[in-house]
């Protein structure tokens, strides 16, 4: 940030000294991307993919969230929980509950929202349930570290060919999503991974400045290693291949690196980042009745994921809604 406010007066490019050195592009810094030299070109910012990104409600893999939130007038913040995206830490560093019902928007409170990887978050998911519903989630004699593997590889079954049968384990973009599937309208996304940076980037925009926000461990990374029966580096090929299906909407709408699993398998198959040829824009919109549909532009169509025109069978339809929160 120091460098971007430094370079807001400065041309597009700065250019490092020694002569035709480094080349760092203004707009990389403002993303708080580093600059991809010898390496992958930078994603897109999480913002600005997320706000092409629809849900189609017509399927059974999505369904209206609770929309719940947090708030701090004094600072002037308005958060949107994820669950188990740091959202219990972020609430306590904002210090505010958490209101299970819709915000009136019209406050003039900055809102935000903080994403995490979509393997990691169900690796979290998955020991949490089991460390806290033993009775619902494990076999009678309790959960055993033996098991881990083949109960987390159901569970990523049945995301896929049943749908989200735990709330908890929604697609990110789900939770965050407007009742007709646009997205919302938020103003900045982080992520859990750079806490810290996404606290300090809030800090620009609280009405006391006088005050700051410390990124603190969750309560499930003090959690002793007994209760921690699965890992992200211990899952299988075929598990991770299942989780790709299940959360593919969370990579594309935040613009996430697919794991390199997910790549090697899904090759043939059109990638959220692709562009959508013309032939195949005109047979997935051929006699469609929907006018906010009809009148989208390509990019917006295809982030509309699992429209039931769409001929692409990476991710079935699942046989049920998303269970609902308890309330």
């Amino acid at each position: 940030q120091f460098l971007s406010d430094r370079l807001s007066s400065m041309n597009d490019t700065y250019r490092g000294g020694g002569g035709g050195g480094l080349h760092v592009k203004k707009q990389d810094i403002i993303r708080g991307e580093p600059n991809p030299i010898d390496g992958p070109p930078a994603q897109r910012p999480i913002l600005e993919t997320y706000r092409s990104c629809f849900l189609n409600t017509k399927s059974r893999r999505f369904a209206v969230s609770p929309a719940h939130y947090a708030e701090n007038v004094t600072l002037g913040i308005l958060y949107h929980e994820i669950p188990k995206s740091a959202s219990r830490s972020i609430r306590k560093a904002i210090g505010s509950q958490i209101f299970p019902k819709r915000r009136k928007w019209g406050s003039g409170l900055f809102s935000f929202t903080c994403i995490r990887d979509p393997i990691d978050r169900f690796v979290s998911v998955f020991n949490f349930l089991r460390h806290k519903y033993k009775d619902k989630y494990c076999p009678p004699g309790g959960c055993s570290k033996n098991r881990s593997l083949d109960d987390a590889a159901t569970w990523a079954h049945r995301l896929v060919y049943q749908g989200y049968f735990e709330w908890h384990l929604w697609p990110q973009s789900l939770y965050i999503s407007t009742p007709d599937g646009s997205p919302r309208d938020i103003d900045y996304i982080c992520n859990v991974s750079s806490l810290q940076e996404g606290y300090d980037h809030l800090w620009k925009f609280f009405r006391d400045q006088s005050l700051h926000l410390i990124a603190e461990k969750g309560r499930n990374t003090f959690l002793q290693d007994e209760f921690k029966m699965l890992t992200k580096s211990s899952l299988p090929r075929s598990i991770v291949l299942d989780l790709c299906k299940a959360y593919y909407v969370d990579y594309c709408c935040f613009g996430l690196s697919f794991p390199r699993e997910c790549i090697d398998k899904f090759r043939r198959t059109q990638l959220c980042n692709e562009p959508l040829d013309e032939e195949e824009y005109g047979r997935a919109t051929e006699g469609s009745t929907d006018n906010s549909e009809r009148h989208l532009s390509k990019e917006r169509y295809y982030h509309r994921y699992w429209d039931e025109t769409q001929r692409n069978a990476l991710v079935p339809e699942p046989a049920n809604e998303p269970e609902r929160p308890p309330w």
